[in-house]
This record gives structure tokens, C-alpha cells and sequence, in this order.
């Protein structure tokens, strides 16, 4: 996956090679060439934007579709923006796959009737998965006692293009502690596709013994390392940490206050060219260097994942509770 100026960039880069390779011995002809190579560059580079737009649109449709079935509180509308294995893992609340998306939903409207905008801070689009973070902002009134209050949360969602169809495949969310939503949306596009199991073994690592080993060594630099430049993490309660300076700042002041010891387990990989998705669990230990004193600490995370000049690296990272 590139941003849109890479894939520019490139361009410009392999039309500057086209007419390299062509020589001096006939200045028509090489220039007749390299301008017809330079034209389908750009052709090819215009419809890959036009298919991005599309899938753009599409994919702001569904999170629309999505937030205007929420508003009815119908569940069996909210499950058809899901794919048949949709997953959502919401703050104090079990993990539900498929099946089990309607009831944990009709669980939900049968206590509150959510009224929520949703504002989108990135966008990675690709032919098959997508991933989008945004936060959401709006109203929840209790069915009980008819008392609304301000709803307010961040969330990560990847989608998965079914049958020409954008859907969401994965999502979770959790709160932060001063909503900040984008004023605009950075997207990226994947270029790429295919990975090797190699791949797979590499984020399994990056993620249960790179980025797990530096959190108990309480290595703010090291932990950084694991993330890409313009990675970004998103803690249950707190900001948004985007960027290498923000994201050691964040683990500074963790490791400063608190020593984890955990494990990570890792439910699911999946795998599109530079970027992936993995859901795990987390269970350990987190002990407080004030007063020593220990206590069990489990987690549940979405990872996005990003391959960077040939290393695998964290892009996005949301964790949450379960019950």
C-alpha cells in the first residue's frame, strides 16, 4: 500500500527509466516511446485513483448505512452492513462473531437508542480489506428512564469487499478521554497483494515477542521501533498517540508508572499485500512502581499491520476490556 504521492512518485521514476533504457542512437524514436510509456503510466495511475474514489464512496456509504441502522435500532439491519464472519468487540463486552452479531446487538437497543455521526480520520483502501478509524459522536437516551446523554467514542473498523460489496469485517471501538475528531481524512491506497506464510510468522513475532519483550523491558524506544513513523495508538480512555514522537511519549510515561508482563495471543492474521489486520488477547500482570503492588491485567486488541521497506510494522493499535 502507498499514499496517493508515492504512487506519483513512482510513476514520474519509471518513466524517467523507460527513457533511459531506450538510448541515444535514435532521438525520435526514444522520445515516441518514452512519451507513450509515460502516457499509459499515467493512464494506469488515473484509473487506479478512479477505482480508489469509487471504493472510497462505497465505503463512506456503508459506515452510513451502518450509523443510520443503529439510529433505528434494528438490529437485523445493523447485521446486513456486517460479513457473514463479522466480528465486533465492544468495551465491556464479549467478543461477537457472526451468528452472534444480531443478539448482541438487540442486547444494546433493548437499553439504549444510540444517535451517532461518525467523522473518519484515515482510510487504507485495498482491493479486498480496508481500514478506517474514525470517532463518533452524538447521543445515547435509556429506554428505562428516557435520560440522554452525550455519546462519544473512537473507533477501527476494517471492511472486506465481498462480491464487488464493501463490508465490515472487523470492528472495534473504545473511549477516549477528549473526542478529537479530523477535520479531513488521510487515505492510502494498497497497491500490492499476496503474502507468504513467511509474512505471517514475522507479524506473529512483531507483535508476541518484538513489541511484547520491549512493554516488559519497559523500552519506550524499542516499543517505538515496532511502530511505522506515522503509526498510531489508541488506549482505552486516553488520546489518540499519532507519530513516532507521541507514540514514545505515550509508552514513556507507561513504563514510567507501570511494569506489564504479558502475553499475547494471537486469535487471527489476515493478510493484503503491505498491510494486515491481527485480533489478539492479551493476559499478564501490570505492577505499580509507586507501591510495588500487583494486579492481573487482560486486554483484547486489533492491530493493524504495515510492511515498511520490507519489515513488518504497527500501524494501528486499539485495545479494550472484555467481559
Amino acid at each position: 500500500m502507498k499514499k496517493r504521492k508515492l504512487a506519483i512518485l513512482l510513476s514520474a521514476a519509471m518513466t524517467v527509466s523507460l527513457l533511459a533504457a531506450c538510448g541515444t542512437q535514435n532521438t525520435n524514436s526514444a522520445s515516441t516511446e518514452g512519451s507513450a510509456g509515460s502516457a499509459a503510466v499515467a493512464a494506469a495511475d488515473t484509473e487506479k485513483t478512479a477505482d480508489t474514489s469509487k471504493d472510497e464512496a462505497a465505503i463512506r456509504a456503508r459506515l452510513t448505512a451502518y450509523r443510520t441502522a443503529l439510529a433505528k435500532s434494528d438490529p437485523n439491519e445493523v447485521v446486513k452492513n456486517y460479513t457473514s464472519d463479522g466480528v465486533v468487540m465492544g468495551p465491556g463486552s464479549p467478543t461477537a462473531i457472526g451468528e452472534q452479531l444480531a443478539d448482541t446487538y438487540a442486547g444494546i437497543f433493548s437499553n439504549v437508542d444510540l444517535n451517532l455521526d461518525f467523522t473518519l480520520a484515515n482510510m487504507v483502501i485495498g482491493d479486498t480489506y480496508a481500514v478506517v478509524q474514525s470517532t463518533s459522536d452524538g447521543t445515547a437516551t435509556v429506554k428505562a428512564t428516557g435520560e440522554t446523554a452525550p455519546e462519544q467514542n473512537r473507533e477501527l473498523f476494517v471492511l472486506e469487499k465481498t462480491d464487488g460489496d464493501w463490508k465490515i469485517a472487523r470492528y472495534m471501538y473504545n473511549k477516549m478521554d477528549v473526542l478529537t475528531p479530523a477535520d479531513h481524512t488521510e487515505i492510502a491506497e494498497n497497491t500490492t497483494s499476496g503474502s507468504t506464510a513467511q509474512d505471517e510468522e514475522q507479524v506473529k513475532t512483531l507483535i508476541a515477542a518484538t513489541y511484547r519483550d520491549a512493554l516488559a523491558a519497559g523500552d519506550a524506544d524499542a516499543i517505538t521501533d515496532a511502530f511505522a513513523e506515522d503509526g498510531v495508538v489508541m488506549p482505552p480512555e486516553g488520546a489518540t498517540y499519532r507519530g513516532e514522537d507521541a507514540v514514545k511519549e505515550n509508552y514513556e510515561a507507561i513504563c514510567s508508572s507501570v511494569a506489564l508482563d504479558l502475553q499475547f495471543s494471537i486469535d487471527e492474521v489476515v493478510l493484503d499485500g503491505d498491510y494486515g489486520f491481527v485480533r489478539s488477547t492479551s493476559d499478564g500482570t501490570a505492577t505499580v512502581k509507586a507501591d510495588n503492588s500487583s494486579a492481573q491485567e487482560v486486554n483484547r486488541e486489533l492491530w493493524v499491520v504495515h510492511k515498511v521497506d520490507g519489515q513488518w510494522k504497527i500501524a494501528f493499535y486499539m485495545y479494550n476490556k472484555m467481559s
